[in-house]
């Protein structure tokens, strides 16, 4: 009975030696052309060969790098799970950034992240400030009412106004 089990685990920790875990699947950025006003997340899905959980993710910006660490807890069943996560980075001025997502695994006997295993995924990211054009004013192209037909300004009736920038609004006159 002892071989048995020394036999088994030797075949299980052989596994895992030769494994790649933690295997990042897919990490994207939200939204994927960011404005400087916009809240930036990682959305990552990463497989364990063990059970297991998120247990610490930090996030540090040094310049342009931008450098996220999730560590991922094993357990002692060996079954394979895909943990999806969301990581909130931040808003960030106009500019290029690299983004280093790091995936790491810590071992089940410890408490915290002890950084056993590890993986990386680089992703750039461009911050734009938008297209704000304030120089141009939008001109009137047509206005209608409810039915389709062409309307000058009628009170107590509501109007669709088509403008040359492509926007429409919905207008209540009232009298």
């Amino acid at each position: 009975m002892k071989i048995i089990l020394i036999i088994i685990f030797s075949l299980l920790t052989s596994i895992k030696v030769f494994s790649q875990f933690p295997y990042i699947h897919n990490v994207q950025l939200i939204p994927s052309n960011p404005a400087s006003a916009d809240s930036i997340f990682i959305i990552s899905k990463v497989e364990l060969n063990t059970q297991g959980y998120l247990l610490e993710s930090n996030v540090n910006i040094n310049g342009d790098i931008i450098s996220v660490e999730n560590c991922y807890r094993e357990s002692f069943l060996f079954t394979s799970i895909y943990i999806i996560d969301t990581t909130y980075i931040g808003m960030h001025n106009e500019g290029n950034y690299m983004v280093l997502f790091t995936a790491y695994l810590s071992s089940a006997s410890s408490p915290i992240c002890d950084y056993t295993d590890t993986n990386q995924v680089i992703l750039g990211l461009t911050v734009d400030l938008g297209e704000i054009d304030f120089g141009n004013k939008r001109k009137l192209i047509r206005q209608i009412d409810l039915t389709g037909r062409e309307s000058k300004d009628l009170p107590n009736t509501i109007l669709f106004r088509k403008y040359s920038d492509g926007t429409t609004d919905k207008v209540f006159i009232v009298e």
